[in-house]
């Protein structure tokens, strides 16, 4: 099924009646491809249900995909409004947006005349969208657009512009790839669209004296990079830990006093559940405590100069080793046996040096044993003895 759609991209050009290049915002505009399947090749792998809700998940090519809740046409109208967007709203291109803010944030000394529009920089970082009069005039002026002039020649000297410098040709091609590869990763059943995903997961808040809730979440939280939402989630804190949706059985053992209800994830094909849980849980404990550190180190290093100290050297080696060693692998791939030694060096070092006591709150070292007594053998615990009682 083919679709004409709009594509942002972030190029070098001479918008009309302006003398001189600039970084400029255009639409242009491409057809995309989306992947029409019938229900027997896209069969329900899992199903969530929480009370009287239900959410269904389909499986196609060893991958997970959810409900968009929308038919193709308001899909493909949704995106028209939404193509030049930041915000979460743009599902399909948004990251593509959020790229470019990326590419041009640190642009500054009288910014606004050195983007087209204007506000370029603003809207890139807030969001816009077809209401907006500056996305219309992009929409309207982008064909107008000089990106070939003789200028083209002098980007590379101009600072700011260097990461620009090229065939325009081929910058437009690549944005319209990656255009066209978001779009591919959507399928169409019965007229309705279907976005990938990962698969769930139960997340039960745990406390000293209790389970709080329990509740889903989705392997998906476990991917960190330049594109992650910087709000706070379940992933964050310590006082969390996943089980796998195969563990259901277990978890309702473990929680046989538990007063409030627990959703349930039913499992329809056993191959859409892949991920080890247990080996991202170690993964968490050491990205949580790695950044953890790097903020504690900066909010120390904006405090008054005569309080300022710095870390001992074994701190920083534990702490660069850490940092080094988590960003060296993808977690959904494979955990390193040897991650949970480099956990304990950065816990460790810290606590043998007076100066470094503040990197790791006190409140905060008793979550990060505990993540390592529980998952350090890659195992399922569920933790629910005697212990810690159940919370009511």
């Amino acid at each position: 099924m083919r679709r004409n759609v709009k594509f942002p991209a972030l190029m070098a050009a001479r918008p009309p009646k302006h003398k001189n290049p600039k970084i400029a915002v255009c639409a242009f505009d491409t057809t995309v491809e989306l992947v029409e399947v019938s229900p027997s090749e896209f069969p329900v792998a899992l199903i969530t249900e929480t009370g009287s809700s239900k959410t269904k998940f389909r499986y196609a090519g060893g991958k997970l995909y959810r409900s968009c809740h929308v038919d193709v046409d308001r899909f493909i109208e949704r995106h028209q409004a939404r193509f030049i967007d930041s915000r979460r709203g743009n599902y399909v291109m948004g990251h593509i947006v959020r790229e470019m803010y990326r590419d041009v944030k640190n642009v500054n000394d009288y910014s606004n005349d050195r983007f087209w529009p204007k506000s370029a920089l603003h809207l890139l970082k807030s969001g816009m969208n077809s209401e907006w009069q500056d996305v219309k005039d992009i929409v309207a002026l982008s064909p107008t657009m000089d990106l070939r002039g003789s200028w083209q020649d002098k980007v590379g000297d101009i600072k700011h512009m260097r990461f620009l410098a090229g065939d325009p040709d081929q910058r437009i091609a690549r944005y319209e790839r990656m255009a066209r590869e978001a779009f591919m990763t959507y399928r169409v059943v019965d007229g309705q669209v279907w976005a990938e995903t990962r698969e769930p997961c139960y997340v039960a808040h745990v406390l000293p004296e209790g389970i709080g809730y329990v509740t889903f979440g989705n392997v998906e939280d476990y991917v960190r990079n330049a594109d992650t939402p910087p709000e706070r989630t379940w992933w964050n804190s310590l006082d969390y830990k996943a089980f796998s949706a195969s563990a259901h059985e277990d978890v309702l053992a473990g929680l046989a006093d538990y007063a409030r209800p627990i959703g349930h994830i039913k499992i329809v094909i056993p191959e859409a559940v892949t991920a080890n849980i247990a080996a991202l849980e170690i993964d968490r404990c050491a990205r949580v405590l790695a950044e953890l550190v790097s903020e504690a180190m900066a909010k120390k290093s904006r405090a008054d100069n005569d309080l300022f100290s710095l870390p001992s050297t074994r701190c920083i080696a534990a702490w660069t080793e850490l940092m080094t060693f988590t960003e060296g692998y993808d977690p959904l791939a494979g955990v390193p046996d040897d991650l949970e030694d480099r956990i304990s060096e950065m816990l460790e070092s810290v606590q043998a040096c007076a100066t470094d006591d503040h990197l790791i709150p006190e409140k905060l070292r008793p979550s990060v044993r505990r993540h390592l007594q529980e998952w350090g053998d890659r195992a399922i615990d569920f933790g629910f003895g005697e212990a810690r009682s159940m919370g009511r």
